[in-house]
C-alpha cells in the first residue's frame, strides 16, 4: 500500500510518497508527486520546502527559482537556507524570478555576510531602479562596504541615494555628509554620535556640546568618515564657544581611517568666550590614504582645575581640495 493510499488529499502523504520514490530512482514519478502535493498544498511552506530540496538535488533550476520565489511569498522562516541555495544563480536571475519584491531587502541584508561587493551593488541596482532602496537598506549597504574598505564604492552609493534637500554637495566639492549636523542617518559616512553622557544636542543651527563641569573627560564622541582621494585638502568649521574652560578645549581631529597613525592633523582649541568664526587648518593627504575620520575631541587635562565646563556650538563642517 503507498503512502496515499489511506489520504490521498494529504499534501504531506504526497511529498513522503514523492522522496521515497525518488530514493528508489525514480526521479520522473517523484517529480509528479511533488506537483500533487504541491497542488493540494499550495500555502504550506514545508510542503513546498521539501519540494525546493528535491529539484535542487536534481538541478532542475526553473523549479528551484520558481520554488523559492513561493515559499518566500509564504513565509520568512526559510530566508537564509534559500538565499544560501541560490549561490551560484546568476544574480539577476534570483532578483527577476527566485525572489518576491518584498523579500528584496532581506536579500540584500543576508549577501551583506555573504557575498562579494560586486554582487551586492547590483543587488543595490536592482533595488533602486525600482524604488525599493531606503534609509534602512542604504544606511546598512554603506556600513558593510566601509567595513569592508570598499570607501568609494559606498561614498558613490551613499550619494546616489541621499535625498536632494541632504545632499548639500556631498562629493560634489564638500566630502564630509551632513555638514549642518542635521538628524543623522545609521552609517559611518554620516556623524555618528555618541551621547552615552548626553553632552551632544542636535539643534536647528547645528551641533551644540555642552560640557557640565564635573569630569576631566577624555572626548571622542562626535565622528564622520570620508572617502578621500589624495592631494591637498582644508577642513574647515564654523564655531562658537561660551565659556570654555581649563587649558585643554575642543579641537577637531582629521587622521587616517585605516592607520590612525600614518596621517592626522588638528584644529585650535577652543578655550574660553569667542564670537562665532571659522577655524580651519590646510593640509595633504598622502597617497596611501583611502579613508579619513573627522572626530571632535578634548584631552585629559594635566592641571588641578581640569573639569571641563562650557559650551561649544557647531554651526557648520566642511572638508574640501585646496586647490
Amino acid at each position: 500500500m503507498s503512502y496515499t493510499a489511506l489520504d490521498p488529499a494529504n499534501p504531506y502523504k504526497w511529498a513522503a510518497y514523492a522522496e521515497s520514490l525518488d530514493s528508489s530512482g525514480d526521479t520522473g514519478g517523484a517529480s509528479k508527486a511533488f506537483d500533487r502535493a504541491l497542488a493540494l498544498g499550495p500555502a504550506i511552506a514545508p510542503v513546498h520546502m521539501r519540494a525546493f530540496n528535491f529539484h535542487l538535488i536534481h538541478e532542475h533550476s526553473g523549479q528551484v527559482l520558481a520554488l523559492g520565489h513561493r515559499i518566500l511569498e509564504l513565509t520568512t522562516a526559510y530566508n537564509d537556507l534559500i538565499f544560501a541555495d541560490f549561490i551560484g544563480t546568476p544574480t539577476l536571475d534570483i532578483l527577476r524570478i527566485g525572489i518576491p519584491p518584498q523579500s528584496v531587502p532581506a536579500y540584500l541584508a543576508w549577501a551583506q555576510g555573504a557575498r562579494p561587493t560586486r554582487e551586492l551593488l547590483e543587488i543595490w541596482r536592482w533595488m533602486r531602479e525600482r524604488g525599493l532602496t531606503g534609509a534602512s537598506s542604504a544606511s546598512s549597504l554603506t556600513t558593510t562596504l566601509c567595513r569592508r574598505g570598499e570607501y568609494a564604492a559606498a561614498a558613490r552609493l551613499w550619494a546616489d541615494w541621499l535625498p536632494a534637500q541632504r545632499r548639500a554637495g556631498y562629493l560634489e566639492g564638500n566630502f564630509l555628509s551632513n555638514p549642518r549636523f542635521a538628524e543623522p542617518f545609521k552609517t559611518p559616512l554620516d556623524w555618528s554620535l555618541d551621547s552615552a553622557g548626553g553632552l551632544e544636542s542636535l539643534q536647528k543651527e547645528g551641533l551644540i556640546v555642552a560640557f557640565p563641569g564635573t569630569d576631566n573627560l577624555a572626548y571622542r564622541n562626535v565622528r564622520q568618515l570620508s572617502y578621500v582621494i589624495p592631494g591637498r585638502y582644508i577642513f574647515s568649521a564654523v564655531i562658537e564657544g561660551v565659556g570654555i574652560t581649563t587649558n585643554e578645549g575642543p579641537f577637531f581631529h582629521v587622521f587616517d581611517a585605516d592607520h590612525p597613525d600614518r596621517f592626522g592633523v588638528a584644529t585650535e582649541q577652543v578655550r574660553g568666550t569667542s564670537a562665532r568664526r571659522t577655524v580651519e587648518v590646510r593640509f595633504v593627504i598622502p597617497p596611501e590614504t583611502r579613508a579619513v575620520v573627522t572626530q571632535l575631541e578634548r584631552n585629559v587635562s594635566d592641571r588641578l582645575d581640569n573639569k571641563i565646563a562650557g559650551t561649544l556650538k557647531v554651526y557648520e563642517v566642511s572638508l574640501r581640495k585646496d586647490n
